[in-house]
């Protein structure tokens, strides 16, 4: 290594120390260009610099100073002011809307700033009446469009004004308006009769927003023209993006700013954004994913970049798309079947997620799902109290993560001992379809327990989350951990399950109600499936509203429970697999016991599959149910006589 590797090293170590140093008169080294901006003097002006106050904002924190310093380093370049501006504004993030507060405090940048008004930050409002501009709706804290039903009423809306006024091509949301058949209903723009009357061109001038320019790499297959088809459903694309987003930044996401102090770099531009964009629903409106893996495939086939493959898109249908015309024959398709799935009577939407797994080609254990359900002893009631609602109390937490991760070992073990006593050859030591835990079992800095849990198991996970932050209040969350395997190796599947129904002690604690939607996992890969299934918090299992809306959508109901009340959940139980006509899964906390699987077979011995009697008790049940059984036509006959000896 160099002398000039070092010092670069060295200027960076001490330029993320906060400790600008200044020696050199000419000085030609980046590293140096940084020191002098950061120490309040910038060098002469060139093509690097820009960056280079984003990045000492970074570091210091102090956005506004280093905002307001750039635009003292770029007032003389006239003719060159806009661009060196247009690259922060599509960039985004906490430096632009530093520089938009301190252009608004510079009459002598006014031109830029009616030029760049396009990318003006936005403050959340709430939207009001029944008509209004696309973006203002976007922005509101009453967002429907998060939902994926309005996603699809907005893209059919989009279709049509493309079909009515050509115009609206490369249009952006600011420009749009939106007429709703109900009024002050923004926020539920996912129900059947809250219908998008109409879409239309704002009259009035605008800036251009470049963002929502179409790249010229999109051309159609057909007429070979840069204004077909493909390019039209790209510009749909960009539009719903937007709205699921909540901004006007098509190629955003979001991710949740870590806490974790640590040199992160420079923002990714907005040009690389574009051709590397991650459409899973956890990017798009957050982990409890009120959009499915369908609409991040129709993303996928609306917002092609160069290079990209369509085996990345797995919806059949989708691929089939070709045009408007299918675009539009395809969501409604969607929509119609979103429809049928909305729990009426508890006004809530049901959002699909299909899980493709696999089995052993074997008929017979092709045809059973295996489930466990894990009974672990902490966190105790109590707990609550001493160590804090979230369970943050460094002490308490350490054994909280030992004694979680010891009853994963367990749960591992005890599939290992059931696979060794089968009969059937396997190559997997340890398998299960779902492992069910408790409600606030498993703290969010856990998760990689259950992870790994998971990778050991393929299994999909349902657990209950201790109570976590959401928007500023506590919520009470159970997660879905879903592996995805692909050719590519495994990724993630997250859907949060919030709780709509608070008992008494949760309401004292502080804790908020928030149930976006019901998250349906589809199961697919078994010979009688797919099989379909759901899980609610304990006491939203007591809701017998949200039980008759689930009745015909569902094959097991699983509920993560933190419940003294054993007796009621076990008569609930009981009643819930009749009434519902299916298996129904109860993990409650060891500290009561109670944990159950039961299905409505005729016999009672077989109807109470298992049952965790008394309290204090660590408990792993493991049982390979037959989901099928109670929707299989079973054809009956007379019965006959045993046959006589000898006869064939």
């Amino acid at each position: 290594m160099g002398n000039s590797d070092i010092k670069r090293q060295a200027l960076v170590l001490l330029a993320i120390a906060n400790k600008p140093v200044c020696n050199s008169k000419n000085s030609s080294l980046i590293h140096e260009w940084l020191h002098e901006i950061l120490a309040g003097t910038p060098p002469k002006f060139n093509v690097q610099i820009p960056v280079l106050f984003e990045i000492a904002a970074q570091i210091t924190g102090n956005f506004e100073s280093f905002a307001s310093l750039y635009l003292k380093t770029i007032q003389p370049s006239t003719s060159k002011r806009y661009k060196l501006l247009e690259a922060f504004a599509k960039r985004g993030g906490p430096f632009w809307f530093a520089i938009w507060e301190q252009l608004n405090k510079h009459p002598k940048f006014e031109k830029e700033l009616i030029s760049l008004d396009w990318a003006a930050p936005q403050k959340p409002v709430n939207a009001s009446g029944s008509k209004q501009s696309l973006q203002r709706v976007i922005g509101s804290a009453d967002n429907g469009f998060e939902y994926e039903h309005a996603l699809i009423k907005l893209g059919l809306s989009l279709a049509k004004l493309l079909e009515k006024t050509p115009a609206a091509y490369e249009k952006s949301p600011r420009e749009i308006s939106i007429t709703i058949s109900s009024e002050d209903s923004w926020s539920e723009l996912w129900q059947q009769s809250n219908e998008i009357v109409a879409l239309s061109l704002i009259e009035k001038e605008f800036s251009v927003d470049p963002r929502f320019k179409v790249p010229d790499w999109i051309v159609d297959s057909n007429s070979d023209s840069h204004l077909g088809d493909e390019a039209k459903l790209y510009w749909v694309g960009t539009v719903l993006r937007a709205a699921a987003l909540g901004g006007t930044d098509y190629t955003g996401n979001r991710w949740k700013q870590s806490k974790t102090t640590a040199y992160k770099g420079v923002r990714s531009n907005w040009y690389k954004r574009r051709m590397g964009m991650m459409h899973s629903p956890e990017n798009l409106v957050g982990e409890y994913s009120t959009v499915s893996s369908w609409f991040s495939d129709l993303l996928c086939r609306c917002l092609q970049w160069p290079g990209f493959e369509s085996t990345y898109v797995k919806s059949q249908d989708i691929l089939t798309i070709d045009g408007l015309s299918s675009f539009k024959r395809i969501l409604k398709l969607r929509l119609t079947q979103l429809n049928t799935l909305v729990c009426s009577a508890s006004n809530l939407p049901a959002i699909p997620s299909v899980v493709d797994r696999k089995r052993s080609p074997t008929p017979e254990i092709d045809r059973l799902f295996r489930l466990v359900t894990v009974q672990q002893l902490m966190p105790y009631q109590d707990d609550f109290s001493m160590a804090g609602i979230k369970l943050d109390d460094p002490k308490y937490k350490a054994r909280h993560t030992e004694h979680l991760s010891t009853v994963c070992k367990i749960v591992t073990k005890t599939l290992e001992a059931k696979r060794a006593s089968e009969t059937v050859e396997s190559g997997e030591k340890s398998y299960a379809d779902l492992i069910v835990f408790p409600e606030l079992s498993v703290h969010l800095d856990d998760e990689r327990i259950i992870k790994r849990l998971v990778d050991q198991t393929k299994a999909i996970v349902f657990a209950g989350l201790v109570f976590k932050d959401h928007q500023g209040k506590l919520v009470n969350v159970a997660r879905w951990f879903i592996p995805d395997y692909r050719d590519t190796g495994r990724q993630w599947v997250i859907r949060d399950q919030g709780e709509e129904n608070l008992t008494n002690i949760e309401k004292s604690l502080g804790i908020t109600s928030y149930r976006p939607c019901q998250h349906l996992i589809v199961i697919d890969g078994f010979k009688d499936g797919p099989f379909t299934l759901t899980g609610s918090i304990c006491y939203d299992a007591t809701d017998i509203k949200l039980a008759a809306d689930l009745r015909d959508k569902t094959d097991l109901y699983v509920i993560a429970a933190h419940n003294q009340d054993v007796s009621t959940f076990d008569n609930m139980a009981a009643a819930l697999q009749y009434h519902m006509y299916q298996h129904v899964v109860i993990a409650n906390i060891g500290q009561f016991g109670g944990s159950t699987i039961q299905a409505p077979y005729k016999i009672p011995y077989e109807r109470l599959i298992s049952h965790t009697h008394g309290s204090d008790q660590i408990s792993i049940n493991i049982a390979d149910v037959d989901l099928a059984a109670f929707r299989r036509e079973v054809k009956k006959y007379r019965e006959v006589k045993t046959k006589p000896a000898g006869m064939k």
